[in-house]
This record gives C-alpha cells, structure tokens and sequence, in this order.
C-alpha cells in the first residue's frame, strides 16, 4: 500500500503519492481536511528539473552510438530502458526531495471543521 501524504498546513495524511505526482509548483490542489492551497515548492523542483535535464542529455549523447553499433533494434530497446527509467526517476526524485507546501489558506478556520 502506498503511503499519505501530509498535508503542510492541517497535518494529517490527505493526499496520496498520485496527488503529489501531479502538481507542479504553477499548480495547487486544495487539502480535503482544511481547504488550504497546496502546491510543490518551486526552488527544490527546479533542482529537480536541472539533475533530470542532466540525464535526458546524457542519453541523447549515448543514443545515436548504440544505434550506430549495435543496430536498430538494440537501440530502440535501450532508447525505450532509458527513458522509462528517466520517467521512474522524475517520479522518485519529485517524491523524495520536493515538499509540498501551502500556497494559500482556506477561509474556514480548522475549528469550524472540528
């Protein structure tokens, strides 16, 4: 089972590891339990993004090698590996090292809720 993820204003487990995967810092989703604004923090996701862009250049490079000596089919084979481990290591990378946190809070007090 997946673990939730807290929530940075209410603290309690609200979203799920999918919710996360589909914000960007330009985009917020509101928290189930408190109605605050929650988006990724923009400075740790451009870092993110800089390690990402490194290694999307480091297999355009070694592409074009391997389709040259190893043939086509090896080279579709490895072009496929390659980035679909890209796109595990955004997923991971984004998980791990970029916290969400509140963009906006709800008008309605956490009293009111309770």
């Amino acid at each position: 089972m997946v673990p939730k993820i807290e929530c940075p204003d209410c603290e309690q487990l609200t979203f799920s590891w999918w919710n996360k995967q589909m914000l960007w810092p330009a985009r917020a989703i509101s928290c189930p339990n408190c109605g605050a604004r929650i988006s990724l923090d923009a400075k740790r996701h451009r870092l993110v993004s800089v390690a990402i862009f490194g290694a999307v250049i480091i297999l355009g490079l070694f592409s074009p090698q391997i389709w040259d000596n190893y043939g086509r089919s090896v080279g579709i084979l490895v072009s496929i590996a390659g980035w679909t481990l890209i796109g595990i290591l955004i997923g991971l990378y984004v998980h791990r090292y970029v916290p969400l946190v509140i963009r906006s809070k709800s008008s309605v007090s956490r009293e009111t809720l309770t």
